[in-house]
This record gives structure tokens, C-alpha cells and sequence, in this order.
């Protein structure tokens, strides 16, 4: 932690009462230690330091303000509060003028002293919406008229990301998603004829999760993205089933086609219509390297382009359509030479995955895959060599129980992770089922994320805090139980400190954790140097 050292030290300079004047660092320098602090709680003290320390803070503080609000009723009433602020009188008076009808008066005292909204990196509409309704909330006590409350949130939101729209020029990460299903997002047609929208022209990152059937607002957004956005480097498109409209297919295709530099793509949803966007996606063959695929049907002439993207280092296909054996043998013609990641969930089939590891598997250096069979063990052990991550998801213990003969077999393992869906009927006997235990880990392994249901008695035959032989490198744990208690912070904590070994650890699952569990965090983090990854923070590690 050489961030966080340096982060305390200079604390600890600023509070010394010597008449010696402490040397400013450079911006940049500012920068890169406060990026690395553990916590973004520790940042808001640094605002009072000084004016330099503040001028670095509140860019980091800002760039994603609504991440982690989800159950902070308080935070996110301040968060819109101080965005109503930033809204121009006009839009305010019009905003007044609107919800009076409703018993509700915005009474803004002052301006913001910072231009809050031009620090804005990262942005999704559904987080905006919830951020709202507990604003509402908190500001008047439900006495605002309920028959009405959906259209009171859909008003402000809008006022709010027509603020983005035209102030947030650091916007990096956008993403179109909803939380109340009968609202649309605002049209931002509208918007655009009175004024170009360059916020959007500094977007690398770009996601479209839509759960509904598409609207005339959204057709509308994703014809002027393009106009603006050419520099997107990841996209991500979620859309439901029943959705095959030719027009939004054409519009993210034409979305695809303007970029300079796409490197990642993820397309879940749209069944049929992947046909109709491949040769798009082919046309940025040379610069893609992650491309994902769930939920769709391919065709052979899809697969027959895909095989030509030969630049991939990460490839995945979850639950697909139309891999049949000889469609198979046509994506499969393909060379892909830098591929290193490799994802493939399958219903039923392993022929894929089996081919797929006969072909690449001494490239491989992460592998996920939701079949564990006799053909799947044989296939890994023979071909992936240099294998070091194992992803094994949504798997079916019952048909082939016998992990241990995979495990044994990979002497090189540093990183597992198992995975089961909450909505999986057998969600809290699928580890039990697999009768894995700490003695049948690699003795190399290094990280270990657990999102299953854990019993403690399972728990505990992971971990095996009495055995110094088992896992004698782990130093990275990762559990995220929906059912995670206190008796399960018992068995971690009476790990970390019998074996002495764990660095990291991350802990998922309840919304609130107890007043003890918090306790053992505190203690794991100050006594044994154990850094405790926040919660909102669980994906990226």
C-alpha cells in the first residue's frame, strides 16, 4: 500500500505545528496518491487541509458521485439538492412552477461554490432516478402527492440530466438504464437543437441496459450519440428478447461503425439480430480485443465473420443459439493467436468448450466455463498449461461432482473464482454438492471469490484456519453470500488471524452489515493490515 503510506505521511506533515513549510507537490503527484486511497470516505477530511488539497480532492469526489447512494436516503437528498443548485434561475423558476401544483417548492438559498457538474465522469440514468425518489423523499416526508410520483421524478431527473448534458464536459462513462419501468428518459432531441451536445464527445465508455420496449426518446438518443461520440472504446448493449425492431439494430450498428478505436464489445438480448450487426462489428476486426455474446442466436455466416477477429485476447458466449457441431467447426476455422481469455457457457453442449480448448488451450490463461464433465476435465488438463484463473459458473455439481481431479491437476492455479445465481433453485447446496474443501485447492492458489450460498460448516472446510499446509499463498479472499452473518465474519476473522496470510478481503451479500461484523472489519484492517475492499467495489477485483 505505497499510496496510502505516502497519504499519511503527508497527514501527518500537515498537522505538524513546525514552523518548516511543507513543500506542494505536483498536481499530477496529488493526483495519483489520492486515486490510491483505500477508502473515498478518507478524502472529505482532505478538503479542509488547504486550498491546493482541495482543489485535487473534488475532482475525485465527483467523477462518480451517485456510486454506493443505493441505501443512503441522506446522502442522495444532499447529492440533488446540490445539483438542483447548480440549474440556472430559469430553469428553477420552471422547475417551482411546475411542482407547486404538487405542494412542493425547491427553496435553493445559494449558488454552489464549485462548478460541481463539470467533475462528473461517470454517469447512469437509473441511479439518477432512485437518487431523486429518496430525495423526495427526505425533503418533504411523503407529503407530496403519491398518485403523481413517478411524473415528479421523471420532471426533476429530466432537469438534472439536461444539467449533464450541456455542463458535464469530463463525462467519460454513460449509461442508459431505468429503475421505474413506466417512465421514459427525457428526449434529448429536444436539448439538441438549441445547442450542440459536446458533453457527449469525451465518451470512452458507453452502456445501454433497456428491460422494456424501446421508445421514441431512445431511438432519438442513440441517433445523436454518434454525432458527437466517436472515440468509445467500450460498449455494452442490453436489450430484452421481445425486442427485434430493425431501427434500433440499425441504430447501434451505425453507432458501432462511427468509432475510431472500439476495443470492447458485449452484446446480450437480441436474438436474430446479430446478423445484422456483425458486419459492423467485423469492420473493427483490427481494434476489438473483448467481445462478448449472451443470449443470441448466431448463423453461420455470423460465426464465419467472427472467426476473422483475430486481434481478441478475451472472447465469451453465454447460453447461444445455433452452435451446432458444424457451425462450430466454422467459428473454430478461425486462428484467434493473442486469445488469452476464454469464456463459454453452454446448455448442455461441451463440444464447444472441448474443441475450443483442443484448439487455444496452451494460450490460456483464464477460462470460464459453466460444464464440468469427464470430456471438460481431460480438455483443461491436457491443453491449458498455463492456465492461472478459473472461472467456473452456474455449474451442475450433481452430474460431475469430482472437482478434485481438476484442481489436483492444476499445479499453476493463482486465481478461483465460483459463481451461482441467487435465482438458481439449488443456490445454497451447489458448494455442498461439489464437496470441496480446502485440501483439494492448488497449492498455488492466490485469490479465492466465493458468490455462492455458504453454509458455515462448508465455510469453515474452505478455509481450515488450523492447517498451514492448505493454501499456504492465499492472500486475496473474496465471499458474497446473500446470506453472509456474523458466524461467517467469525470463521474469516479466526482465519486471518491464526494464518497470518490474507491481504485482501471483500465481503458481499446483506445490504447492511452488523454493528459486529463492522467491528471486525475495523479490527482486521487496523490490527492485521487486512485492506477491506468496499463493498460497491466487489466487481473489479
Amino acid at each position: 500500500m505505497p499510496y496510502c503510506y505516502c497519504f499519511n505521511v503527508i497527514v501527518k506533515l500537515f498537522k505538524n505545528q513546525s514552523t518548516t513549510p511543507v513543500p506542494t507537490l505536483p498536481t499530477e503527484c496529488m493526483e495519483k496518491i489520492f486515486l490510491h486511497v483505500g477508502l473515498k470516505e478518507e478524502l472529505f477530511s482532505c478538503l479542509l487541509v488547504n486550498k491546493y488539497w482541495c482543489k485535487n480532492v473534488l475532482p475525485l469526489l465527483w467523477a462518480n458521485p451517485f456510486d454506493g447512494l443505493e441505501s443512503s436516503k441522506i446522502n442522495n437528498f444532499k447529492l440533488i439538492r446540490m445539483y438542483l443548485a447548480c440549474l440556472d434561475n430559469k430553469e428553477l423558476n420552471s422547475l417551482n412552477s411546475y411542482l407547486k401544483h404538487h405542494n412542493i417548492s425547491l427553496s435553493i438559498s445559494s449558488k454552489p461554490l464549485h462548478d460541481y457538474t463539470s467533475f462528473l465522469e461517470e454517469f447512469s440514468y437509473k441511479k439518477l432516478e432512485l437518487a431523486v425518489s429518496f430525495f423526495l423523499h427526505e425533503w418533504h416526508n411523503r407529503d407530496y402527492n403519491i398518485d403523481y410520483k413517478e411524473e415528479i421524478i421523471f420532471y426533476l431527473s429530466s432537469s438534472i440530466y439536461t444539467l449533464f448534458m450541456s455542463q458535464a464536459t469530463n463525462l467519460k462513462s454513460l449509461k442508459i438504464d431505468q429503475h421505474f419501468r413506466r417512465l421514459d428518459i427525457p428526449d434529448i432531441s429536444t436539448f439538441s437543437k438549441i445547442q450542440p451536445v459536446i458533453t457527449l464527445s469525451k465518451i470512452t465508455k458507453f452502456q445501454l441496459d433497456y428491460e422494456k420496449p424501446v421508445s421514441n426518446n431512445l431511438n432519438n438518443f442513440l441517433e445523436i450519440l454518434p454525432k458527437y461520440s466517436t472515440e468509445i472504446k467500450s460498449m455494452e448493449f442490453k436489450i430484452t428478447s421481445f425486442e427485434y425492431k430493425f431501427d434500433i439494430i440499425k441504430l447501434i450498428g451505425n453507432i458501432i461503425k462511427l468509432q475510431n478505436c472500439l476495443e470492447n464489445f458485449s452484446l446480450t438480448g437480441v436474438q436474430n439480430c446479430v446478423e445484422d450487426l456483425m458486419p459492423e462489428l467485423h469492420s473493427k476486426s483490427d481494434t476489438l480485443i473483448n467481445v462478448k455474446f449472451r443470449n443470441v442466436h448466431f448463423t453461420e455466416h455470423s460465426l464465419s465473420l467472427l472467426s476473422n477477429f483475430n486481434n481478441l485476447k478475451h472472447f465469451e458466449i453465454w447460453y447461444c443459439d445455433g452452435l451446432s457441431s458444424n457451425s462450430c467447426k466454422i467459428l473454430l476455422s478461425g486462428d484467434f493467436p493473442n486469445l488469452k481469455r476464454l469464456h463459454l457457457g453452454c446448455s448442455e453442449n461441451q463440444d464447444l468448450i472441448t474443441a475450443f480448448l483442443d484448439k487455444i488451450g496452451p494460450s490460456i490463461i483464464q477460462l470460464g466455463l459453466n460444464i464440468i464433465t469427464d470430456g471438460t476435465i481431460k480438455a483443461i488438463l491436457n491443453n491449458c498449461t498455463n492456465l492461472k484463473d478459473l472461472q467456473i459458473i452456474d455449474y451442475h455439481p450433481m452430474d460431475h461432482p469430482g472437482f478434485f481431479k481438476l484442481f489436483h491437476g492444476l499445479k499453476g492455479l493463482e486465481r478461483l473464482r465460483i459463481k451461482i445465481s441467487p435465482d438458481n433453485k439449488h443456490y445454497e447446496k451447489m458448494i455442498l454438492w461439489a464437496r470441496i474443501g480446502a485440501h483439494d485447492l492448488p497449492i498455488s492458489l492466490k485469490y479465492l471469490k466465493l458468490e455462492c450460498g455458504l453454509p458455515i460448516y462448508q465455510l469453515k472446510r474452505f478455509l481450515d484456519p488450523r492447517n498451514n499446509k492448505v493454501t499456504p499463498h492465499l492472500s486475496t479472499l473474496i465471499i458474497n453470500d446473500l446470506n453472509f452473518d456474523y458466524s461467517h465474519m467469525e470463521v474469516i476473522s479466526d482465519f486471518v488471524k491464526k494464518r497470518g496470510i490474507l491481504k485482501v478481503l471483500g465481503i458481499g451479500g446483506p445490504t447492511k452489515f452488523s454493528w459486529r461484523t463492522l467491528r471486525e472489519f475495523k479490527t482486521l484492517r487496523e490490527k492485521y493490515r487486512v485492506h477491506i475492499i468496499p463493498k460497491d467495489d466487489l466487481d473489479q477485483w
